[in-house]
């Protein structure tokens, strides 16, 4: 009974030591979040980024400039949204540039004088997700 109760007390330190660590990463992880998305609303630089499935992940302010965007928007398809000023096939390069991961930067963007550039978001070696900066010029 005793050894037991050593055991389960010994348990019980380790899950107090490891949720303690846990706990220091979450905050670590909302600081650093929070300072992308300071970053992120402070820059004068449309960018939108995607998800795999090519969905919106997040977007910069100045990205409404160049398409109507609404925080509910994030989550929707890209496919769904008016792209008529990032050019007819932003969809096809972005495909393209995850099937690559290699950036792609276009300057032909239609009755607009706008750079567009197409990033990959890597992580651990591996393609997470897909970042689309537009810039103007």
């Amino acid at each position: 009974m005793v050894t037991s109760r050593e055991e389960l007390q010994s348990l019980n330190e380790e899950l107090l030591t490891v949720n303690a660590q846990l706990q220091a990463n979450i905050a670590e992880k909302e600081e650093t979040n929070n300072d992308l998305n300071n970053f992120i609303a402070s820059t004068d630089i449309p960018t939108l980024f995607l998800s795999k499935s090519l969905k919106i992940r997040r977007f910069s302010p100045a990205m409404s400039k160049l398409m109507p965007l609404l925080p509910a928007d994030m989550g929707r398809p890209i496919a769904d949204m008016s792209l008529d000023r990032l050019g007819p096939d932003l969809i096809d390069d972005v495909t393209d540039v995850l099937g690559r991961l290699e950036p792609l930067k276009k300057g032909d963007v239609p009755g607009e004088c706008l750079v567009c550039e197409i990033s990959p978001s890597i992580q651990d070696g591996k393609p997470p997700g897909r970042g689309c900066s537009c810039h103007l010029h």
